[in-house]
C-alpha cells in the first residue's frame, strides 16, 4: 500500500487583542495540545494596549476532547504523517505572518506542544522574532541543525518553567541544556508559579522582565 498526498483548501482562524495593523509590537501565541485558540487567547489580553497586539492562531486539526461531544480542542500535529503536518502548519503560520505589519517587533510564545511548533516555525527562517518564549515546553531534538539553530541563535530564547509542572523532569531538562550548549544557543530562564499552565499574573511579569531588558 502506498500513501499519497495532495493539497486541498483549509480555512484557519485566529484571535486578536489590540490592533495588529497599527501595533509596533506583536505577540504571536501558540496554544498547546487539545486547547482552542479562543479560550487560550483570553490569557493574553493583559499584554495588549495601544502599541502591543496579540495574535493567537488555532491549529488546523480540531477534535472533541471528551469522546464524541463536549469541548473542542486542536492539535498542531500527531505522530501520524507528522512531517506533512509540520510542513502544513509552517506554511500556515508564514501566511499569517504575511498579513502583519512588516515593521512590527515580533515576539513568539509557544505553550507546551505550541513550544515545539514555535521552534520549528522559527527554524524555517521566515519569521524573525526578537523574543522566543517556550512556556512549559522545549526545543524539539529533531530541528535541522543548519539553518535551524542559526535562526534560534538570532533571537532571545526564554525557557519558562515551573517546578510544579508534572511534565517536567530533570533528565529532560539536562538533555535540553546539553543540546543548546552543543549548538551554541544562549538562553534565559524564567521560573513561574503555576504548574503546566499560564497564569495571567506570571505572563504580565514576563512582559515586565522583557521590557526591563530592552531598556
Amino acid at each position: 500500500m502506498k500513501a499519497n498526498h495532495f493539497i486541498t483548501r483549509k480555512t484557519a482562524r485566529y484571535f486578536t487583542h489590540g490592533n495588529p495593523a497599527t501595533a509596533s509590537e506583536i505577540w504571536i501565541a501558540l496554544h498547546g495540545y487539545g486547547q482552542d485558540a479562543e479560550r487560550f487567547s483570553q490569557k493574553f489580553e493583559v499584554l495588549a494596549n495601544e502599541k502591543i497586539a496579540v495574535v493567537c492562531p488555532e491549529a488546523l486539526n480540531r477534535f472533541y476532547t471528551e469522546g464524541f461531544s463536549g469541548p473542542v480542542g486542536a492539535s498542531w500535529m500527531t505522530r501520524t504523517d507528522r512531517l506533512t503536518d509540520i510542513s502544513d502548519y509552517v506554511f500556515y503560520l508564514n501566511n499569517l505572518l504575511a498579513t502583519l505589519p512588516s515593521n512590527a517587533r515580533i515576539n513568539i510564545l509557544g505553550f507546551s506542544q505550541g513550544a515545539a511548533t514555535a521552534c520549528r516555525w522559527v527554524a524555517d527562517g521566515k519569521v524573525k522574532p526578537v523574543n522566543l518564549v517556550l512556556w512549559a515546553g522545549l526545543v524539539p531534538p529533531d530541528i535541522d541543525l543548519n539553518p535551524g539553530y542559526e535562526n534560534l541563535r538570532s533571537c532571545k530564547l526564554i525557557l519558562a518553567f515551573s517546578q510544579t509542572d508534572p511534565f517536567r523532569t530533570s533528565e529532560m531538562w539536562e538533555l535540553q541544556y546539553k543540546m543548546l550548549r552543543d549548538n551554541n544557543v544562549d538562553w534565559q530562564e524564567f521560573e513561574y508559579e503555576g504548574g503546566h499552565k499560564i497564569p495571567r499574573n506570571e505572563l504580565d511579569r514576563l512582559q515586565q522582565m522583557i521590557a526591563r531588558d530592552m531598556n
